[in-house]
């Protein structure tokens, strides 16, 4: 390079105008979703020697930097996917909380109204009003149990809807992401200190956006693709190569639908291993807190009526007979055989009808 005057000003200018064009660039995309700043990293040319030293010849270009962090970066996915585990946990809790525990839709007023009425019928036992209250309250509570149990299967209809939308959106950013990898790595061939920031940009967003429904591990390969891990080790994408999850009914229990990772023509069931985000925080309320809520209702109906039941029994009516079950048995065969829930992997019986015989379900629903 001539080490005149003119070139050392022009090379001059085409950094200051490389700089102006990155600062345009980042006030633009000041307000996209996962941009980061750049900034122009200059260079000196090489210096002409001469008798009375170097004289040098300005400046270049050598690269446009992306300015992150990798452990800000990756710590954001972290808490991004601890964050939406614990909102949509915490939103489906508060259902289930308001439900219950509001006065005119909970068990406790309805309980108490009842049992009222059962001590106004034992202050007077001979009464027919008093006689006709308890039956009217029995009913009211008996319809609010089977109307509490029916909001909870909505709620946990809810939640397979859920899970269906955000598995969805997993294997639409999984193969956006794979799509990212393969530009990235055509866009490195123009040479090792060339990188597609605003490429890099929308990949890392993606990845973030993925850490929103299910935790995941990112490791960056040497051709500046990413391979993402989730659960215990199941690759969801591999360079350029998506892999996809689906809903698929559980083997344990029919009514529930499992979390499926596909690899070509085989799949593994995945549920147990998956945490963190959207998908995380559902399952982890579905198979912990809805089942001990089927659960522990299901006690309190089972109790209520059988020992509510037994006592009956052994009074005596206005004919001087000995009273009989004033709910419905909770061990009648039908009702019983309503409460099982079959695996798939189970041979049928011999009747081809499954059945529950001598025995007693502590509770109505999931166990």
């Amino acid at each position: 390079m001539s080490s005149d005057l003119l070139s050392v000003s022009v090379s001059g200018l085409r950094v200051a105008q490389s700089a102006l064009s990155t600062t345009g660039h980042n006030i633009t995309n000041a307000g996209v979703d996962g941009y980061s700043r750049q900034r122009v990293i200059a260079q000196t040319n090489p210096a002409t020697p001469s008798g009375i030293g170097y004289i040098g010849n300005g400046a270049n270009v050598q690269t446009i930097e992306r300015i992150v962090n990798s452990y800000v970066t990756e710590q954001l996915r972290s808490d991004t996917s601890l964050s939406a585990d614990l909102d949509i946990y915490q939103y489906n809790v508060s259902q289930l909380d308001n439900l219950l525990a509001n006065a005119s839709t909970g068990l406790s007023s309805g309980m108490e109204s009842f049992f009222a009425s059962v001590q106004n019928g034992l202050d007077d036992p001979t009464s027919i009003p008093a006689r006709q209250l308890i039956l009217s309250e029995s009913q009211n509570i008996a319809d609010r149990f089977n109307a509490l149990y029916s909001r909870f299967e909505t709620i946990e209809g809810g939640i397979d809807e859920s899970l269906r939308s955000s598995v969805s959106q997993v294997n639409a950013l999984t193969a956006n992401i794979a799509q990212l990898n393969r530009k990235i790595s055509d866009s490195q061939g123009y040479g090792e200190s060339v990188q597609p920031n605003d490429l890099l940009d929308q990949r890392d967003e993606s990845l973030r956006k993925l850490s929103e429904l299910v935790s995941i591990q990112v490791y960056e390969q040497s051709s500046g693709q990413v391979n993402i891990v989730i659960g215990s080790g199941q690759n969801i994408v591999v360079g350029n190569e998506a892999r996809e999850l689906s809903l698929q009914a559980s083997v344990t229990d029919p009514t529930r639908e499992d979390v499926v990772f596909q690899t070509g023509s085989s799949s593994q069931a995945i549920t147990n291993l998956l945490t963190g985000g959207e998908i995380g925080g559902l399952l982890r309320f579905r198979d912990t807190v809805m089942n001990d809520v089927y659960n522990e209702f299901g006690r309190i109906a089972v109790v209520m009526a059988d020992t509510f039941n037994e006592v009956h029994q052994q009074g005596i009516n206005l004919d001087d007979e000995f009273g009989g079950l004033f709910f419905n048995d909770v061990n009648d065969p039908d009702i019983a055989a309503d409460r099982v829930i079959s695996n798939s992997t189970n041979a049928e019986p011999q009747n081809r009808s499954n059945a529950a015989e001598h025995c007693r379900l502590i509770a109505i629903g999931r166990q």
